[in-house]
């Protein structure tokens, strides 16, 4: 026979030749009628897709592929999974080294882009190491890729015996004559798992959640469960979304945590050449608290590569990273999720997310219960024509197939505030300016900033919701405002409106942090919005250091203006530009 690993294939592939082809011959060679062997051309295909699959990280946007050990970490787990944590309860923590030499089965969970197959790379090529190392109790990785198996021809134990490219034969007698067949299906599996356990290999089975029929993704849990508990020498570590994770009698829990602020630094500066200016650009777009999952963390490092900054807009960002969770993600990898309810696709998750999102906001909760979904799902399951009594379910699946909502020992919650107030300006920009959206002026700043930014007309949508809600009833209120609409840096069309509705909020500030007015005032459209609202609406006067105004008659019969004796602090007038204007204004 060609010796498979002579054309460049590892000496740590060869040592895994070498085992499975010994534990063959120790339990089957003995048998006159049974002859059971391993292509070895196969063996060393399927062995060389794996060393490849486990040495690169490669997704859409990246220009080229990355070292995965260069390019990757050891992530932190919990051995609780975090529906089951309780808050302030110890953390019982699991680390990849366990997943590597441990001696348990285990279930690797976490949500959506919370580095799974990462992991499971890691394992796979850490296991190489010790074998290229030539560690005594060295094993070798068998892989299934989940989205990779035709899960209508073959089952679980069927993809093994492809892995290992085992073969066989048996001499049958009929009617006295001997003929040679090949073994059936049953009886190669049998053989496959007694090489497996007898040479000690690692089963890794990446995706659970990717087999896309829910009856063939219990089968398959099935068979890992039945040979979980059969298996001696071999473990199996198979990875899944928590929000769809069988329970797996017998095996260990693994769920990935988020990232920790150590470890975010760790893998910027690994990717970037300064890490300062990354974080500098992560905080200006107000998207920092992304970072701490892995898949956001990627997105956010290849957009700074390919730009050498962050999208000016944080609703930009959260757009695109709800947009790669909803669609993106599995399509990259050509994974198809199947609803349990018809009808029920991406749009209208999304569309069910805003409209969770801003019901929650609403009510100032972050956490919301099970008792609390109901309440929501109950009214709002006909608009989505879903049927009632399956809040929960429905819930999970999104939690699944997205991974924006997780489960947490005290009910369900957004992963992200950012997300939570994305979503939620998403869904003000598709209502009526009422006083239920008005009064979040108030209360949710930051939201009507996002939903200014997001809207079709931010200068018209801005004018429209000041004038339909009452005063900020604090100052810093308007700061908070200020600050995240020059932030969001709306593209402002040149408008009367405009100028108005920034007057009133200048009206509500003394002047006295000119920070929080920065970014707002460096808009061109705004300081010109100003300057027409001043040159045709008003009439002024100088009062010490500020300038008073009064709405000019003809402003107040257009209804442009809802009050006058408007005050514009001098320092404010000074950082828009506006001392002329004011002066060509002035009656005294």
């Amino acid at each position: 026979m060609v010796d498979p690993f002579s054309i460049g294939a590892s000496a740590a592939a060869q040592q895994i030749f070498d085992a499975a082809r010994r534990a063959i011959s120790k339990k089957w060679s003995g048998k006159s009628t049974v002859k059971a062997w391993i292509d070895e051309d196969k063996f060393a295909r399927n062995q060389q897709i794996v060393a490849d699959w486990c040495s690169i990280i490669h997704v859409a946007g990246m220009a080229e592929p990355i070292d995965l050990m260069g390019g990757s970490i050891p992530l932190n787990m919990s051995s609780v999974q975090r529906r089951f944590r309780i808050d302030g309860a110890k953390k019982k923590s699991f680390s990849e080294e366990q997943l590597v030499a441990g001696k348990n089965h285990i279930a690797l969970l976490g949500d959506p882009g919370s580095g799974k197959t990462t992991t499971l790379k890691r394992v796979c090529a850490n296991l190489y190491g010790l074998l290229e190392a030539g560690e005594s109790d060295a094993t070798y990785p068998i892989v299934v890729l989940c989205r990779r198996v035709d899960w209508e021809s073959r089952d679980l134990e069927q993809a093994l015996v492809e892995e290992l490219g085992l073969r066989g034969e048996k001499r049958v007698k009929s009617r006295g004559e001997e003929t040679t067949q090949d073994l059936t299906p049953a009886e190669l599996t049998d053989i496959a798992i007694s090489a497996l356990d007898e040479s000690g290999a690692v089963i890794l089975i990446d995706g659970l959640d990717e087999i896309a029929e829910r009856s063939k993704r219990n089968a398959v849990a099935n068979t890992i469960e039945r040979l979980g508990s059969s298996l001696r020498s071999t473990r199996i570590i198979a990875s899944c979304r928590s929000a769809e994770a069988p329970f797996l009698s017998g095996f260990s829990t693994a769920e990935l945590l988020p990232l920790e602020t150590k470890q975010v630094k760790e893998i910027v500066n690994s990717r970037v050449k300064s890490s300062r200016a990354f974080f500098r650009s992560a905080r200006a777009s107000g998207s920092e608290e992304l970072t701490d999952r892995p898949l956001f963390l990627n997105q956010m490092l290849i957009v700074y590569e390919r730009m050498g900054r962050l999208p000016e807009q944080p609703s930009g960002l959260c757009k695109q990273m709800v947009r790669l969770l909803l669609t993106d993600w599995d399509e990259q990898r050509r994974i198809v999720r199947h609803s349990k309810y018809g009808g029920f696709d991406v749009d209208a998750k999304s569309e069910f997310l805003a409209q969770l999102a801003y019901d929650f906001i609403q009510t100032g909760q972050k956490v919301f219960t099970e008792g609390d979904l109901i309440d929501f799902y109950e009214q709002k399951c006909e608009l989505f024509l879903l049927p009632p009594g399956e809040a929960v379910t429905v819930v999970r699946e999104i939690q699944s197939h997205v991974g924006l909502i997780v489960e947490t020992g005290g009910g369900f919650e957004f992963s992200h505030l950012t997300i939570q107030e994305y979503l939620c300006a998403d869904n003000i920009i598709r209502r009526p300016i009422d006083r239920e959206v008005s009064r979040l002026v108030s209360r949710y700043p930051a939201v009507i900033a996002i939903a200014t930014a997001l809207s079709a007309d931010p200068s018209l949508w801005l004018y429209r919701v000041l004038e339909a809600s009452p005063p900020m009833p604090a100052k810093h209120y308007i700061g908070t405002f200020v600050a995240r609409l020059g932030q969001e840096q709306p593209r402002f069309a040149v408008k009367r409106e405009l100028g108005d509705a920034v007057l009133s909020l200048i009206d509500q500030d003394d002047g006295a942090d000119l920070r929080v007015w920065k970014d707002l005032s460096s808009i061109e459209s705004v300081r010109d919005s100003l300057r027409w609202a001043i040159s045709e609406g008003y009439f002024c006067r100088r009062r010490g250091g500020d300038y008073r105004l009064a709405a000019a008659a003809d402003a107040v019969e257009l209804g442009r203006v809802g009050r006058s004796g408007l005050t514009v602090p001098g320092p404010l007038a000074e950082l828009f530009r506006l001392e002329d204007a004011l002066e060509e204004a002035s009656y005294f």
